[in-house]
């Protein structure tokens, strides 16, 4: 679960729970095999193993204003989508078969391409 204090994991049920990555990170996701996420301010994203939850690296070298807010995984076609306050929503194309995905290939699990440069209105919607 994603906070303002960090990366939160509970082992039971919400009961509890364990700061995993420190940092203000307003969304996370798995696959099953990877976490994704990147912090909110001036950012790359990150991954770790899910069952290496405590041990982040860098997904590749790519820098985005802000971190995403929202992230969805197209596991058929393995892209991982992410909107990011103001840097738009990119795709990243990650191998579809979780068995050979790899997060330290060359570059790194490859490269973010933008999706839709669209930019969120401040403060609602215009003014008819």
């Amino acid at each position: 679960m994603s906070s303002a204090s960090g990366v939160l994991k509970s082992t039971d049920n919400g009961k509890t729970f364990t700061n995993i990555k420190t940092g203000a990170y307003l969304s996370v996701i798995g696959d099953g095999t990877h976490l994704y996420t990147g912090v909110h301010f001036n950012s790359r994203y990150v991954t770790a193993l899910e069952s290496n939850d405590t041990a982040w690296s860098d997904f590749n070298t790519q820098d985005f204003d802000e971190g995403p807010f929202q992230m969805a995984l197209d596991s058929t076609n393995g892209i991982l989508y992410g909107a990011n306050i103001r840097a738009g929503v990119w795709a990243l194309k990650i191998n579809s078969d979780p068995a050979r995905r790899a997060i330290k290939s060359s570059p790194k699990g490859g490269i973010w391409s933008l999706f839709n440069r669209a930019r969120w209105v401040p403060w609602g919607l215009p003014k008819r």
